[in-house]
């Protein structure tokens, strides 16, 4: 009994070792899959030409959505723009590779800064972002509450 529960016990260490080491190899098109810890760090970004509550605004939403805010020399990617009658952003990595290059007209500057916010994350991650978003919530009131 005892050399079949041995067995049995070998069988699934050397069973769950090839699967881990499966887990973290890359794909036939060159793709490295991303396992485990590394999808959960923050994405370094730094933030250039904005400033009062356009700044404040991205900043905050960028953190909450898996950024860290860091100076140029520290990020991997560069997120330029003006405050002109409307946030203006051009993101980039840092070896210069072109991201997009947006204009948000409408709204206020806060509402702009959300979307410019949403649009980063979306290139940055491929997830939409949740900065336009509302929270609903139902409270029960009275005797059945």
């Amino acid at each position: 009994m005892m050399r079949v529960f041995l067995f049995f016990l070998t069988t699934t260490f050397l069973f769950l070792n090839v699967s881990f080491l499966k887990a973290g190899a890359s794909d036939s098109g060159g793709n490295l899959q991303v396992v485990g810890e590394a999808r959960n760090k923050l994405i370094p970004l730094a933030l250039s030409g904005y400033s009062g509550e356009v700044a404040a605004v991205l900043k905050f939403d960028l953190e909450v959505m898996g950024c860290k805010i860091v100076p140029d020399s520290e990020a991997s990617f560069i997120l330029k723009g003006a405050v002109e009658g409307a946030v203006k952003g051009a993101l980039s990595d840092k070896a210069g590779n072109f991201g997009f290059n947006r204009r948000y007209a409408g709204g206020s500057m806060r509402d702009q800064a959300h979307a410019l916010s949403n649009d980063t994350i979306q290139a940055l991650t491929g997830k939409s972002g949740i900065a336009q978003t509302r929270i609903l919530f139902k409270m029960k009131t009275g005797p059945r509450a």
